[in-house]
């Protein structure tokens, strides 16, 4: 009888150490790096979730940076060149045979759907990976027919290569012998949405313009509301 009193109680003391031990575990452990934060601003006033987000994915790695580039004026650009504004880039080029001008047109429509006030916090950016043949002329042409507020950017091969490693885009040339100048640009297709202190947002090219638009204004002002 003693020995099995003497079993049960070590039975409950290791059922007491199993349990403190999930409970301490429960406590200790940090929240997910990679959950997204309501509002990449930190706006005090937004009270939605992680959970309001439909499509926007945030990785937990740096990105962004310092860079010099010239927009498809001619003019030079750095990443302070739009003050207190989320910058919404896409890496491609003006040649690419079908993603890019997709992209293009879904930025816009992304734009038309947000609420102006929300739009206006914006500066949409087309970033070459091809700068040999995106001049700022061929830039400026090629996004004529799409929205005004689409900004192109483009440089020398050393500046476009430094900004496609900020995003860790990637880009590689490939021959082909039915495109103009016998190559084309492989390359991701993501949306990145960089807040004015530095958090990242990302959304695919395949995501819809109203998903794209919905977690914009969740991100930028903590409000669902989109068009």
């Amino acid at each position: 009888m003693k020995q099995e009193q003497q079993q049960l109680i070590l039975g409950f003391l290791m059922l007491a150490a199993v349990c403190a031990g999930v409970i301490a575990f429960v406590a200790l452990r940090p929240a997910s790096q990679n959950a997204l934060s309501p509002s990449l601003s930190q706006s005090q006033g937004s009270q939605q979730s992680a959970t309001d987000l439909r499509v926007a994915v945030r990785p937990n790695v740096d990105y962004g940076g310092d860079f010099t580039m010239l927009d498809h004026n001619g003019a030079t650009v750095t990443q302070d060149s739009w003050p207190g504004k989320y910058k919404l880039l896409f890496f491609g080029f003006s040649h690419c045979p079908d993603i890019c001008v997709g992209a293009v047109v879904k930025i816009g429509d992304v734009l038309e759907k947000l609420p102006a006030e929300t739009a206006a916090q914006i500066a949409p950016l087309f970033v070459t990976a091809d700068p040999v043949r995106d001049t700022p002329e061929v830039m400026k042409a090629f996004l004529a027919d799409f929205d005004s507020a689409i900004i192109g950017l483009t440089g020398s091969e050393e500046q476009a290569e430094h900004l496609i490693k900020l995003f860790r885009v990637y880009a590689k040339k490939t021959e082909n012998a039915d495109a103009e100048g016998g190559y084309v640009i492989d390359h991701s297709s993501y949306f990145y949405l960089l807040s004015p202190d530095g958090k990242l947002a990302m959304f695919r090219e395949s995501d819809r313009a109203e998903d794209i638009a919905h977690d914009l204004a969740v991100l930028i002002d903590g409000s669902q509301s989109s068009k």
